[in-house]
Order: C-alpha cells, then sequence, then structure tokens
C-alpha cells in the first residue's frame, strides 16, 4: 500500500507541477504583453496629444499672422493717400480713419483704436479719448520712436497709451506727397483680443493651460525667460475668461530653461516634456518671434498618459488574481 501511495503522490506532483508552471508562464506572458502595450499606448497617447495641440497653437499664430498683414496693408493704404494741409494745421478729423475701417470691417474686434502723432504737435486717435491729446508724451512711446527713427512699417509689444494694457502696436510712417515725414499713425492689437482666438478643444478642458507668452531677454540665452501676458482664468469652464498677467514662467532647472530658449530662438513650432514646479510637463509651442507674443499650452504629463496608466493597472490586478 505504501508503494502504491507513493505512486499516486508522484504521479500527482508530475501533473500538477507542469499545470501550474503553465499557469505561472502564462501570468508572466500575459502581464509582460500587457505591459509591453500599456507603454506603447503611453508613446502613442503623448504622440496624439502633441500633434493635437501643435495644430491648435499652429492655427492661432496663422490667424494672427493674418491679422498682421491685414493690419499693415490698410496702414500701407492710409500712408500712401497723404494727407491735407487743413488736416495737418488744425486738428484732425472726427471721421473713422481708414485703416481702422478697413480693419475692422475685415474682422470686428481686431483692434482697440488707431492712433495718429504728427511732428506739428497735434495728435489723436479713434475712437477718441483725451489721453491721446499729448503729443509730447506719445512720442515718448518705443512705437513711435522706433518708427519714427526707421520710417518703416514696424510692430511693437508694448503699453497701450489709453488703456494702459499690453497689446501689439503696429505703426506707419506718415508722408506728404513729396515725401517729407510728418508723424506716425498706429493701430493697437490688445493682447487680450488676440488671446480670445486661441481656444481649446473641450476634451482638454480642465486638463490644459492656454497661455499667450513672449520671450523675455536675458544676458544670455540661458538666462531669458517666458513673461506671461494672459492666460485662461479657468481651463475648467467652456468659455473661461482670460486673466491680464506679467508673471515670470521657466522650467525648474537651468538646463531644461536654456533647452526650451535654445529651441525658441529656432522660431518655429514644437514640443518639449521639461518639469515644471516638480511635475513632468508637455510644452507645446507655436513659433516665436522676440519681443511678439506666441502660444503656449502646457499639460501635466500624468493627464496625457491617463489612460495608459489605467490600462497598465487593470493589467497588473488582472495578471495577480
Amino acid at each position: 500500500m505504501r508503494i502504491h501511495h507513493k505512486l499516486l503522490t508522484l504521479l500527482l506532483v508530475f501533473s500538477v507541477v507542469p499545470l501550474l508552471l503553465s499557469i505561472a508562464i502564462s501570468h508572466i506572458f500575459f502581464y509582460r504583453a500587457g505591459m509591453h502595450l500599456a507603454e506603447e499606448a503611453e508613446r502613442q497617447l503623448s504622440g496624439q496629444a502633441h500633434l493635437t495641440l501643435q495644430k491648435m497653437v499652429n492655427s492661432f499664430q496663422q490667424l494672427q499672422e493674418r491679422d498682421r498683414r491685414m493690419m499693415e496693408a490698410a496702414l500701407t493704404l492710409q500712408s500712401g493717400q497723404g494727407l491735407s494741409a487743413t488736416a495737418r494745421s488744425s486738428q484732425l478729423s472726427p471721421s473713422v480713419p481708414l485703416a481702422y475701417r478697413v480693419v475692422m470691417s475685415y474682422r470686428p474686434g481686431t483692434v482697440s483704436r488707431q492712433m495718429t502723432v504728427y511732428t506739428s504737435g497735434l495728435s489723436g486717435c479713434y475712437p477718441a479719448n483725451d489721453k491721446c491729446l499729448d503729443a509730447d508724451s506719445l512720442k515718448q512711446g518705443e512705437w513711435y520712436r522706433t518708427t519714427a527713427r526707421r520710417q518703416v512699417l514696424t510692430r511693437t509689444l508694448s503699453t497701450d497709451p489709453v488703456s494702459g494694457e499690453q497689446a501689439v502696436i503696429v505703426a506707419s510712417p506718415l508722408r506728404d506727397g513729396t515725401g517729407h515725414f510728418l508723424g506716425v499713425t498706429a493701430l493697437m492689437r490688445p493682447v487680450l483680443a488676440m488671446f480670445t482666438d486661441l481656444r481649446l478643444s473641450e476634451d482638454w478642458f480642465g486638463t490644459a493651460r492656454e497661455l499667450l507668452v513672449a520671450i523675455e531677454p536675458g544676458d544670455d540665452i540661458a538666462h531669458s525667460k517666458l513673461r506671461i501676458l494672459a492666460l485662461r482664468k479657468s481651463g475648467s469652464e467652456v468659455g473661461g475668461q482670460p486673466l491680464f498677467t506679467q508673471r515670470l514662467l521657466r522650467p525648474d532647472s537651468s538646463a531644461e530653461n536654456q533647452r526650451l530658449m535654445t529651441r525658441l530662438a529656432k522660431g518655429t513650432g514644437g514640443s518639449l516634456e521639461l518639469k515644471l514646479a516638480g511635475v513632468e510637463t508637455h510644452w507645446i509651442f507655436a513659433a516665436a518671434t522676440r519681443g511678439e507674443p506666441f502660444a503656449l499650452i502646457l499639460v501635466p504629463h500624468s493627464q496625457v498618459i491617463a489612460q495608459a496608466v489605467a490600462a497598465r493597472e487593470h493589467v497588473v490586478q488582472k495578471t495577480l488574481k
């Protein structure tokens, strides 16, 4: 009987062990396969997020470029018509200026006002505002001084003399029929008006943060930073209102900041994964021009790969049962 019992035990062992090994190998195989698929999903989700958000910032930047060209064309048209001696010697006409009229008929809300300053000491703007009458003060503005010095169309990120808010100021020199310099006329494009054109799809509400930024030069590229001109007050709300701010923004480490600034200096849009406040973050940006606003979207890496993480946890739970 003892021999019979031992034979039964050995037979049971030889029968069960392969089965247990088979189950263990199967679990290992499915675990590894599941983890591999989860990792591949992370890469796919990151790549898809970059492509989707890159399209958003590029579309925004193309619209701003189209607005800029329209503003420049309208100012060139007005400058080419010349001004009557009466308008130059007495006071500015209260009628709607040509450049302002052209731009606002093209896309209402593009500009806030048109401002004109003459070398004679006269100045004014449309819509009218008493702050536009101080020609000596207006001539101290960078937009006026740069245009008067260079005698060409200029773009300046500066402060609107009337509202006190940041604006892209597109300015053109004014000349008479003989080419004599008479003054400068300019269109004001508020930064917050620009920012309303940057809209995320609903899939990204509460996840991504939209910003309008400009490069703040340092002593060298490694010490440059980004100045936040505007950001969405509440990314979790559809149609959240923009918030005007002047904070500085940079990745956590100097090495990563240099990497970002070097990339931006190339003047092409793109994306990088950099740490911000200790969080691995995707930075998706439009083509940057020094001294001008450009779009930036920030998304925590954990949000981008949330679906892949959920899939990985599911695999672990199933294989450990």
